[in-house]
């Protein structure tokens, strides 16, 4: 959606990115989501993402439980 901000509106709150699963050999699951290359300005502070945080490998097992939050949480 649109909110208005220093005069302009600027898109907020679109999810980017394809989320891939990779698998360990030991069976260790994680989700791979490189943003790297997009402009993505974080709302807190204004400033874009810095190449590290646009680039996030996550245990599969936390990735589902800050969904699982953040669902409930709305």
């Amino acid at each position: 959606f649109l909110v208005e901000y220093k005069g302009d509106y600027w898109i907020h709150s679109i999810t980017l990115g394809a989320f891939d699963v990779l698998a360990e050999n030991d069976g260790a699951k994680f989700i791979l989501n490189d943003l790297s290359g997009i402009n993505i300005i974080d709302p807190a502070t204004h400033q874009p993402l810095q190449p590290e945080e646009a680039f996030s490998l996550t245990p599969i097992d936390n990735f589902i439980t800050d969904i699982k939050t953040y669902v409930e949480k709305e």
